[in-house]
């Protein structure tokens, strides 16, 4: 009798037979007439045995407790068609999983125009200070193509060193004047955070070059000043000030030089019709690295944001401008902090959603590992024979625990979104719980947005001509893996010889991670010519190296090894391909449950209680045995 099985017994393939299947081929030459009952499998001589079976334990196993076993075994393998035809239920995990995509996807889409709307403004900020910092800053040096052709950044006199220095100094204190952007000073009651500039020495560093001496201690001390605001009508320069705090710098013992400027900013954003500002604290710091010595001081700005809770004044003429230009508010202050929106709401909707996933999946779980220790049970008991482990792999659905998983990062990426959009978290003047929590929120989403799609794959399997992919991936996995620890040993040899070799020469090899990420593009075919143009030829020695250590890295590599892995992969795939012609590799569990040939809509999986389809069924036939239909327990 020819029969549809569901996606999920197809997908019963039992990887270890169809490896082996492919290593050598099994040439199995079986006679009916000269069969010894002794040799053959488990599963065939239970036909021949007596109809009740007695253990030496005095556990009896009759022919009903059989059938009841292989429906519920064909049942549980069954695809949500299958057993809305087999019991009439309506497939309400496949449809929540449906409905959970879309509104996953909708929420990762507002969040990432969001997040983008602030990572945009702090990184526009950040050049804006560069501009306003850092004394004669070219626009070059903003570029972010490869390869970066303009100079760093640097100082190579002292002259020059204070003239830097003192910008940074009278920039800030005219910030509020000079600046296009809405900035201000941090305050800490009621008194704005000054300037604050930190350098680290050594112990003590005095170089005599004239006769090869110096007197150093390698001990590093760290001091710090704090800079106000220039004094008005008195020409002082940031020189004189520091002298006049006894504050002096060493360059030949100085290590860094850090200027530590805090600043506040309001984000006035229109991404969304409920979106509310965001009130920021740039904490903005610009280093002078002298760490190497080498008469070049490299200067660089960095800064972090923090969040802050905002405030609303509710008054029209909550604010007025003195005579002086000072700006006073005598408004109502309303917290925006608390307000709900229709988008928390969609949140909460998306995070109930998750959480009863996550529920019915766990569900389905705990039931798969019950049912498997049920039935190895029963083997046993039975068959005399402990059940393989693909076999007891086979109750635990993995597309399952992937989606639990994704239920759980999307709960708690929608619990931080929605602290975020509402600025909950801390006390009325405190960083919003966390600090940043744009990255963390923003890595749970995302991550959950990928699990949920790939998840797509699961219900793909249900159709024979969707499901060639997961099967050669579960497949090939094992061998691949395998394959890729060989190559990755090769790999790392070659990644510490061209650092420690060609670092020195090449931009590429200058550290590890930029060897090894210079070596995976050259084995995707990306920037080869260059990669061999820009080593530099003043040493001719690593120079030659060079030369045979790229042309071997790239034909062992792209020649050998690549073809080598997709060959693996082609080979599985075509073994795949061929038993979806002529069938898989039958394993104990598939012929236990093969030899049940009832339909779903039989109606012999119906629980007790319930109205059946049909009265045929026919799990076991055997000549002189009528068939009968028991209902199925209810499950527990």
């Amino acid at each position: 009798m020819s029969r549809r099985r569901g996606g999920k017994d197809r997908e019963l393939i039992d990887t270890a037979s169809i490896n082996g299947t492919m290593n050598a081929s099994r040439v199995r030459d079986r006679s009916h007439s000269s069969v010894d009952p002794s040799q053959s499998s488990p599963v065939l001589q239970h036909q021949n045995v007596s109809i009740n079976s007695v253990t030496s334990t005095g556990s009896i196993v009759t022919p009903h407790m059989e059938d009841r076993m292989r429906r519920k075994l064909k049942y549980f393998f069954m695809n949500p068609c299958e057993k809305y035809r087999a019991r009439g239920r309506k497939p309400y995990k496949l449809t929540l999983q449906v409905f959970k995509i879309i509104m996953v996807t909708v929420q990762v889409c507002l969040f990432g125009v969001s997040q983008f709307s602030v990572v945009t403004f702090s990184e526009e900020n950040a050049t804006a200070f560069r501009h306003l910092f850092l004394k004669d800053w070219d626009p070059g040096y903003d570029q972010t193509y490869y390869p970066k052709t303009s100079p760093v950044y640097a100082v190579y006199n002292k002259e020059v060193f204070y003239e830097k220095l003192n910008f940074i100094w009278t920039q800030f204190y005219d910030i509020k004047v000079d600046a296009i952007g809405s900035y201000d000073f941090a305050d800490v009651d009621g008194k704005p955070i000054p300037m604050q500039i930190c350098h680290e020495n050594f112990q003590s560093g005095v170089i005599f070059a004239d006769n090869n001496t110096y007197i150093f201690d390698p001990t590093m001390v760290k001091e710090c000043i704090n800079v106000t605001a220039p004094t008005p009508g008195l020409n002082e320069t940031i020189r004189d000030r520091l002298k006049k705090h006894n504050f002096t710098i060493n360059f030949d013992s100085l290590i860094k030089l850090e200027v530590h400027l805090v600043i506040r900013s309001i984000h006035l954003q229109q991404t969304t019709k409920y979106s509310t500002p965001n009130c920021i604290q740039f904490n903005v710091t610009i280093l002078y690295d002298n760490s190497n010595h080498d008469g070049r001081m490299g200067i660089s700005l960095t800064q972090q944001k923090n969040f802050l809770r905002c405030h609303a004044l509710t008054d029209e003429k909550a604010m007025h401008v003195g005579t002086e230009g000072d700006t006073n508010y005598t408004g109502t202050i309303l917290p925006l902090a608390r307000r709900f929106n229709l988008i928390s709401i969609f949140d909460m909707v998306v995070v109930g959603t998750s959480l009863m996933s996550c529920i019915l999946c766990l569900r389905s779980l705990i039931k798969g590992w019950r049912l498997k220790s049920e039935f190895v049970h029963f083997f046993k008991i039975n068959y005399n024979k402990d059940l393989s482990f693909s076999d007891r792999m086979d109750f635990i659905n993995f597309w399952y625990v992937m989606i639990v998983i994704s239920d759980i990062l999307t709960c708690s990426g929608g619990v931080i979104k929605i602290l975020i959009e509402n600025k909950i978290g801390g006390g009325p003047s405190s960083f919003i719980g966390f600090f940043d929590l744009y990255d963390t929120c923003s890595l749970m989403l995302g991550t959950a947005a990928l699990l949920v799609w790939v998840g797509v794959l699961n219900y793909l399997n249900f159709f024979r001509q969707y499901n060639i992919l997961i099967l050669t991936m579960k497949a090939s996995a094992p061998n691949v893996l395998r394959f890729l620890l060989c190559a990755t040993l090769l790999y790392m040899g070659f990644a510490f010889a061209g650092w420690l070799i060609l670092g020195p020469y090449h931009i590429k090899f200058r550290t590890l991670n930029t060897a090894s990420e210079c070596m995976y593009s050259l084995i995707n075919g990306d920037d080869m010519f260059a990669t061999f143009y820009e080593m530099g030829q003043t040493s001719w020695l690593p120079w030659l190296y060079s030369r045979f250590y790229l042309y071997i890295f790239i034909s062992l590599f792209i020649y050998v090894v690549l073809s080598m892995m997709i060959s693996i992969i082609m080979d599985v795939y075509e073994a795949v391909k061929d038993y979806q012609e002529n069938g898989f590799p039958k394993t104990d569990l598939h012929e236990f449950i093969e030899c049940c040939e009832d339909r779903p809509e039989s109606g012999c999986y119906r629980l007790e209680g319930e109205t059946a389809y049909s009265i045929f069924c026919c799990c076991r036939r055997g000549r002189g045995r009528t068939n009968s239909y028991e209902p199925l327990e209810v499950e527990s």
